[in-house]
């Protein structure tokens, strides 16, 4: 990982906080007595949450690195 991300991530008690109710989550889940066709269902929706909030993120990234273009040319620091 990214070391700068993972500083960021380390100081961050709000991210601390929900990734702990995260494991909290996920081991509670673990102990449900769901069928072996519910938990595919339940595993299909969390891996495709995952996915589109990667690519959300991932826009919203590019998307800031695109607006930092636009206000370094605004002031000149760089050429169009």
């Amino acid at each position: 990982m990214n070391q700068t991300l993972q500083k960021l991530l380390n100081e961050d008690k709000s991210y601390q906080e929900i990734s702990g109710e995260e494991r909290k989550a996920y081991e509670a889940y673990e102990k449900l007595a769901l069928s072996e066709e519910q938990r595919r269902i339940v595993d299909i929706l969390l891996a495709k949450n995952n996915e589109a909030q990667f690519e959300y993120h991932d826009n919203a990234y590019l998307a800031g690195m695109l607006d930092a273009y636009v206000v370094f040319q605004q002031f000149g620091l760089i050429e169009k």
